[in-house]
């Protein structure tokens, strides 16, 4: 439930006099509107606008259930073209480079929450503790400069917005909101260091901050709280010299932590603070800028100020960050001629290769798991395939977030006769002696993950479903992170088995009378070799089909199968092997080679 009154009158009250105060009108700005989905996914939809009424007006549907922005600064008019004053799906977002001049300094105050909360929205005193630090903030800045900030609440912290005097850049945004930082921050909230960017985005007043939601720890409607009366601009480099004087202890500093550095190590200090700079991207202007403001804050007694330029130019020949990545990275050529020919190894003749991702595509509930599990069963005994050829023996490892080992995976595979001894499932990662489950992460955990198959000599992986084990920071809907995940598996000598059902679920075509779902982009291209699950065209039963790589194996043919249920154990599913089944262009399907039912439950 929403803390604040969320009235549309209450809420316009708050958002418009903001963007007409930001400059929108004026000047274009993005709006951009995140919708969290199920899990770690999300929507994103924006315009551009050049009017703040329009604005308000296109969030009003949206401020309720998304995170509402806009950008600080303002942006080329030609933005306009991509979505005039209007919120739609699929446009360009604003970068730096598009960002016309720089506006505004955004000083972002955030409590300071336990880890397992850090995505959760604030409680009642962790939210004070954040004002009360952008209150200190806003007072001492004022005390000093004499200059006044639009204070805003954002809902789960504090937010000041300075306007900036000609000339800001980005070297000296990030050097002042790291000496703020440096002098402000307390262990009950923490300023936002990595909001210097020019196209930096800002929380609509009036919309709902609308984090992850928990116990005493309720989603908050953003305000804007005062509007100084005198809008006087900010200069970063007054701002900065008075940063660099010494910190004191007590009332003023209000919890501020200091410290100093004396003779001996004020060289070596800097010059290391100046390295961390210069790989940020900081060129030879801003680090002596930045070094003497800290220099002045922090040594005792300072350096001259000519030794302290000395160390920023030396600083700055070294490589920044994308310098050196660039150096450390060459193409490793290979002459085919130098290639000795091999030829393509099976598990499956025909249809799973050895050392190959093999991808199984349908909907939920058409029996992907069991094709799995069944799978697993014979080749832990060594039995023949379902199309009569002779499989490999082997072990086989399960990766299964979904199914329960007890009360699922262990009778489905007693009831397809398999060799319980030769088959391994992994419930946990164990970290430091401890197990945590269910966090496996293939990229995070790749080399337990090779240990763990290496010393059981397993012949088939089976990961159902692959997005509960790519792990942290990798988006199942982006191409990228899935090939990083999967491209160190795709190197060792197993059959590596996907169930990926979930993501295929929103893919498939919408032509319901089709039998298989449509091709699937993110998964498909990391290897050929497929099995596609789907309905019969009459709509009666649902098969399972087993899909060769067409260039690897016998053209257009397949193997269906069909899951089905014991009229004595309806709890139980089983699986009924239909035979070998060929494109209807290359044979008549009539006449298709039937093979003897086997079933697995």
């Amino acid at each position: 439930m929403v803390a604040n009154d969320r009235s549309t009158d209450d809420w316009k009250h708050h958002a418009a006099p903001f963007l007409r105060v930001l400059g929108v009108g004026a000047s274009v700005r993005e709006a951009r509107i995140i919708l969290p989905l199920k899990g770690s996914a999300r929507r994103v939809v924006s315009g551009f606008f050049d009017d703040a009424e329009k604005l308000v007006t296109a969030i009003t549907a949206w401020r309720e259930r998304a995170h509402c922005y806009v950008t600080l600064n303002p942006v080329n008019a030609e933005m306009l073209k991509h979505a005039s004053n209007r919120i739609l799906s699929n446009v360009q977002a604003a970068r730096d480079a598009d960002v016309v001049r720089r506006e505004w300094l955004l000083i972002d105050v955030d409590p300071v929450r336990p880890d397992e909360m850090s995505g959760a929205c604030a409680t009642d005193s962790e939210h004070v503790a954040a004002l009360k630090l952008r209150n200190v903030v806003s007072e001492a800045i004022k005390r000093e400069l004499d200059v006044e900030a639009i204070e805003l609440d954002s809902g789960n912290g504090g937010a000041l917005l300075y306007r900036l005097a000609d000339g800001a850049d980005s070297h000296a945004c990030k050097a002042a909101l790291l000496a703020l930082a440096t002098r402000f921050d307390t262990s009950e909230a923490k300023l936002d260091r990595s909001v210097s960017n020019a196209s930096r985005l800002t929380r609509i007043p009036g919309s709902v901050n609308v984090k992850r939601e928990a116990a005493e720890r309720p989603p908050r409607m953003a305000r804007l709280e005062t509007i100084p009366e005198h809008d006087l601009p900010l200069h970063l480099d007054r701002l900065l010299e008075w940063l660099s004087l010494p910190v004191h202890t007590g009332s003023e500093a209000r919890g501020a932590q200091s410290f100093v550095i004396g003779v001996g190590s004020r060289n070596t200090r800097l010059m290391s603070v100046g390295g961390t700079l210069r790989r940020l991207g900081f060129d030879e202007s801003a680090l002596s800028l930045t070094l003497d403001a800290a220099n002045r804050a922090i040594c005792r007694p300072p350096l001259d100020r000519n030794e302290v330029q000395e160390i920023a130019a030396s600083a700055a020949t070294y490589p920044t960050r994308v310098e050196l990545n660039s150096e450390r990275r060459e193409a490793v050529v290979c002459t085919v001629a130098a290639v000795v020919p091999a030829e393509v190894r099976w598990l499956w003749p025909g249809y799973m290769p050895l050392g190959k991702l093999v991808v199984v595509d349908g909907d939920p509930g058409l029996g992907k798991s069991l094709l799995a599990l069944d799978l697993a069963a014979r080749i832990s005994r060594g039995d023949v395939m379902p199309n009569g050829a002779q499989g490999i023996a082997g072990d086989v490892m399960i990766l299964s977030a979904e199914d329960g080992l007890a009360d699922t995976i262990r009778p489905r595979l007693d009831a397809a006769r398999a060799t319980t001894e030769r088959v391994h499932v992994i419930p946990a990662i164990r970290v430091k002696g401890e197990e945590r489950a269910p966090e496996l992460g293939i990229a995070l955990d790749l080399q337990a993950l090779e240990r763990a198959i290496a010393e059981r000599a397993a012949r088939l992986l089976i990961i159902d479903p692959l997005n509960a084990f790519l792990g942290g920071g990798l988006n199942s809907n982006h191409d990228q992170d899935v090939r990083r995940a999967l491209g160190p598996l795709a190197r060792h000598g197993g059959t590596y088995w996907h169930d990926c059902a979930r993501r295929a679920a929103s893919q498939q075509s919408s032509r319901r009378s089709s039998p298989l779902p449509r091709r699937w982009i993110h998964w498909d291209r990391r290897r050929r070799p497929q099995c596609v699950s789907g309905r019969e065209e009459s709509g009666r039963a649902q098969r399972t089909r087993a899909c060769a790589d067409q260039e690897q194996s016998r053209r257009g043919s397949t193997i269906a199968a069909v899951p089905s249920h014991d009229k004595r154990e309806p709890t139980l599913a089983r699986m009924a092997w239909r035979g070998r089944e060929h494109s209807r262009r290359a044979r008549d399907p009539g006449r298709a080679q039937q093979l003897p039912a086997t079933v697995c439950r």
